[in-house]
């Protein structure tokens, strides 16, 4: 073979593997975006395998601030917590300083609602719940619950983790809390009648009752209101009781309404608690109505008063329609300081009748709370405050 031939041999050689590397090359540009997408995906679910965990705990705060009756700081009242929810980091009781100032700090509950499910997501429920029973020397004591809930979410699809992805955060919740003495209810000298007394012993297992029930929120006694006044057929209880934000309109159908609703309750606490004491009652509910339309008017004030006797109400419970019979059958019974027989103002007879069967029906069965309770006044303010579930 010529020297010529051969070197066109090692020229078409070379030119071959030339070209079968530039087509790797181009094989290789071409499947090298694959090979990234695989490595990131990769990459991707390693990640969610391992989901970030909380860096710290979740610490909640409840700010008590007490007040006496003028709206004064009240120092040295003492807090007794119980917790439903979290752990403490404040050393119990609380005492308030000369502020009426108390710090509770609560480490709070974690919940894993997914717990032994087959997935990569989180969800942690922080929740600190707390009771409490504010108490100072000569004073009624003050009880509440307070609850804070939270959550930690992570969510390994990216869609849902851009939108729903949470962290808990540290909370602060601000309870406050007037406490009141038991002279301070009742008119100037009235506790000198023994009667008088007796029922201010009574009246610390209402405070405690309407605390539970959260009605103390919206119904306090009136300062300076309650007494007995001794008539020819017996002792009757005068009292006055606020009720807050009670109204939304003022035609006799609301007033007739509220007082089903909410009114009726009340005078069942009352007789269940002091009826066997008591020949009659001369109740005001002072309601308060905030005029529509102006949030930021002063509430009026918009006296309800009945006047009747204890023989009279423990009739009408056995009867149907109940105690919704008390305005018209009640020994005095006046609205803004008028006469108020609501059937009287309805002039057509049509009307009269439509008011009796949408607003006192006729047929209305009396609730377990419409018996007549005879217990004897003792003394539950020490028992311990129950607990209800919280939603988590």
């Amino acid at each position: 073979m010529s020297r010529s031939t051969s070197r066109c041999f090692r020229e078409a050689a070379a030119g071959t593997l030339a070209g079968r590397a530039f087509a790797g090359r181009t094989v290789f540009l071409w499947l090298a975006p694959l090979f990234v997408g695989l490595a990131l995906a990769a990459g991707g679910c390693r990640t969610a395998e391992t989901p970030v965990k909380p860096t710290a705990r979740v610490e909640d705060r409840f700010i008590f601030r007490v007040f006496n009756q003028a709206l004064q700081p009240l120092p040295g009242a003492e807090i007794k917590v119980s917790l439903e929810a979290g752990q403490s980091l404040t050393p119990l009781p609380l005492v308030t300083d000369e502020t009426g100032l108390a710090v509770l700090r609560v480490k709070a509950l974690e919940d894993n609602l997914v717990a032994g499910v087959d997935s990569r997501d989180r969800l942690v429920k922080y929740r600190s719940a707390i009771s409490y029973r504010i108490d100072s020397p000569g004073r009624l004591p003050g009880w509440g619950r307070a609850d804070l809930i939270d959550s930690f979410e992570e969510f390994t699809r990216p869609s849902f983790s851009a939108v729903l992805n949470s962290a808990p955060r540290n909370k602060t919740l601000p309870v406050r809390h007037v406490l009141y003495r038991t002279e301070e209810f009742f008119q100037k000298g009235a506790l000198k009648d023994p009667l008088a007394r007796t029922l201010a012993v009574g009246l610390k297992t209402l405070w405690r009752t309407w605390s539970f029930t959260g009605r103390i929120n919206r119904l306090k006694p009136t300062p300076f209101s309650l007494a007995v006044v001794h008539r020819s057929e017996g002792p009757y209880f005068k009292l006055a009781l606020d009720l807050e934000n009670a109204l939304e309109y003022t035609e006799d159908s609301a007033v007739h309404k509220l007082f089903e609703t909410e009114l009726i309750p009340v005078l069942d606490d009352l007789a269940a608690l002091y009826a066997p004491l008591l020949a009659g009652w001369d109740i005001t509910f002072n309601l308060a109505y905030r005029p529509q339309g102006d949030p930021h008017a002063m509430p009026l004030v918009i006296p309800l008063r009945l006047v009747f006797s204890e023989r009279v109400r423990t009739f009408l419970i056995t009867q149907p329609g109940g105690l919704n019979w008390l305005i018209p059958k009640a020994e005095v019974c006046t609205l803004k300081d008028k006469p108020w027989r609501p059937l009287e103002t309805l002039a057509r007879e049509d009307r009269r009748q439509e008011y009796i069967w949408s607003v006192m029906p006729l047929f209305f069965v009396p609730g377990s709370g419409q018996a007549d309770k005879t217990a004897e006044i003792k003394d539950t303010s020490e028992e311990p405050l129950p607990i209800s579930p919280g939603p988590f």
